[in-house]
């Protein structure tokens, strides 16, 4: 398809008036009208029959709203509970499993994420049929070569190539969820297809970079949706370039292995850092404003799921937050927590301080059903929300800018360039917020930046549902979970006991690879005799 095409009927987009005749030519009317469709304005003119851009939005937003009710509650990252910073109220099964390495397959939150998700999926090609062909379908072929004025009507073929990247980015991150998770994921290829098997490994890996490479390619450095606004509620180049170094940290680690994939991921990561400003996005400089539902949108959201907690009935508020993260002494829902040697081992200062409720410090030692600390980025700051609800229009942020200095600065380290004065930069960048002022700044001198920013994403994304996949791609469950790795030193009730950890192993705990992933949901397996458990 030719970069520049040419829309029926006439007067659909940009008409090359008398007024751009004489002020600028027609040609070059044209090309700045295309510069501003590239930049990311979206001309409004698309009215009646052709081409609808309104139509093309309308789809992808559509999207997003199935997007939501698949992942607004806790069973997208029930597997996470399984990391040392993450603990559940014991008889919540469906967490648990995850919790003390049990892994069942029977699981109700694994099949459900599984089948919303794969129904999104699904959604997605439709979405992209539906739009190419509108596209398609009302392209003048014939006028490729003629004067556009009073025969044809001009529009760039970047500008449908945005949506349709919209789209492939959300594709993707669907196919990464099932890669994180099951190590394996159901793919078709076009619209009313069934999935025929599953597909795994660097096949799997692959595919799912061609969808963040096109949209990297095509999605526009601020996305027209979001010109106006903070953070990426609809990707743009730099979300994109994030996701694709978050890809190729996964692949670089366990189970692929495939160490050349650090360089990349530090490639994509640093374009993402050189041109942060032009994406709008920053670091807050108070870490535990990132938690307050008015700034459900800031700069630092690299790509975030927007949520509206007035709309519960719809299935567009977030369920995640709020209530489920107090305890039933305080009328919570004993369902997100962190864990006791967690809480002991992580460093003071502001990011400690942001992180956990410190005003329940001295209450949640004596709670009778599950004594552990509370998070404040489940929660809320203090005040915030109401205690009382669980819809709330609190934000997913599924990339923050701080990711993105720490993998450029553990991909810089792992890639063998230890001295690297620029990744040691972003990693400060991070600490300076985390570490009571003063706190002197890290380099080459003070060890292997790779390990130092490894641990620092352990305390800087706490909580995050994030902890875990470092710790599968890193191999480093059984030193994180096992032997006494997860139990209390310190810590007492108010009666002077020791307090022991809420979810202990399971007695045949398998802390090995080969019980990383969860597994494929048996109801899934019985829908689909072409998966092999």
């Amino acid at each position: 398809m030719n970069n520049k095409m040419y829309m029926k009927p006439i007067s659909k987009i940009i008409i090359c008036i008398t007024a751009s005749i004489s002020l600028f030519g027609c040609s070059e009317a044209v090309e700045r009208a295309s510069n501003e469709v590239q930049s990311g304005v979206i001309v409004d003119a698309f009215e009646g029959e052709g081409v609808n851009v309104a139509l093309f939005n309308e789809t992808v937003e559509g999207i997003y709203s199935e997007y939501r009710a698949a992942t607004l509650l806790n069973r997208v990252v029930a597997t996470t509970w399984a990391g040392d910073d993450i603990t559940v109220e014991s008889r919540k099964r469906q967490f648990t499993t995850f919790d003390n390495r049990t892994n069942d397959f029977r699981s109700p939150e694994i099949n459900d994420a599984w089948t919303d998700l794969f129904e999104v999926y699904v959604s997605i090609f439709s979405a992209i049929e539906s739009i190419t062909e509108n596209f398609n379908n009302n392209v003048d072929q014939e006028a490729l070569n003629q004067n556009p004025i009073g025969q044809s009507v001009f529009v760039d073929n970047q500008f449908f190539n945005l949506y349709i990247a919209e789209l492939r980015f959300l594709r993707a991150n669907i196919l990464h969820y099932f890669a994180r998770v099951h190590g394996r994921a159901p793919v078709i290829e076009a619209v009313g297809q069934e999935p025929n098997g599953l597909m795994g490994g660097e096949d799997l890996y692959k595919l799912i970079e061609s969808d963040l490479l096109f949209a990297e390619e095509n999605l526009t450095n601020l996305h027209p949706n979001d010109r106006e606004l903070e953070g990426a509620a609809r990707p743009n180049k730099g979300s994109a370039r994030a996701f694709l170094a978050r890809l190729y940290m996964d692949w670089a680690g366990w189970p692929l292995l495939d160490s050349s994939r650090y360089t990349m991921a530090a490639e994509k990561a640093k374009l993402v850092i050189d041109n942060a400003a032009d994406h709008g996005f920053a670091l807050l400089s108070n870490f535990e404003d990132l938690w307050l539902q008015s700034n459900a949108r800031n700069p630092e959201a690299v790509f975030m799921i927007t949520f509206n907690g007035a709309l519960s009935t719809d299935d567009q508020d977030n369920r995640k937050y709020g209530r489920v993260g107090y305890s039933s002494a305080d009328n919570g829902w004993d369902e997100t927590f962190s864990e006791i040697r967690f809480w002991e081992d992580f460093p003071e200062g502001p990011r400690k301080d942001g992180t956990f409720r410190r005003d329940l410090d001295d209450e949640w030692i004596d709670y009778e059903i599950i004594s552990c600390p509370v998070y404040t980025k489940i929660t809320g700051p203090q005040g915030d929300l109401d205690p009382l609800l669980f819809n709330t229009s609190r934000s997913d942020f599924y990339i923050r800018y701080a990711d993105v200095l720490l993998m450029y600065a553990e991909a810089t380290g792992r890639s063998g360039d230890n001295g690297n004065p620029e990744a040691w930069e972003a990693l400060n960048q991070v600490r300076r917020r985390a570490y009571p002022p003063g706190t002197p700044d890290l380099g080459p001198s003070d060890g292997d930046l790779a390990e130092i920013t490894f641990t620092e994403r352990k305390w800087e994304f706490a909580g995050e549902f994030l902890r875990w996949f470092d710790l599968i791609r890193m191999q480093k469950v059984e030193e994180a979970l096992g032997g006494d790795a997860r139990t209390p030193r310190t810590t007492r009730n108010s009666a002077g006991e020791l307090l022991t950890t809420n979810i202990p192993l399971a007695p045949d705990a398998n802390l090995g690879p080969d019980n990383y992933f969860a597994p494929i949901p048996r109801a899934v397996l019985a829908a689909n005799p072409s998966f092999t458990p």
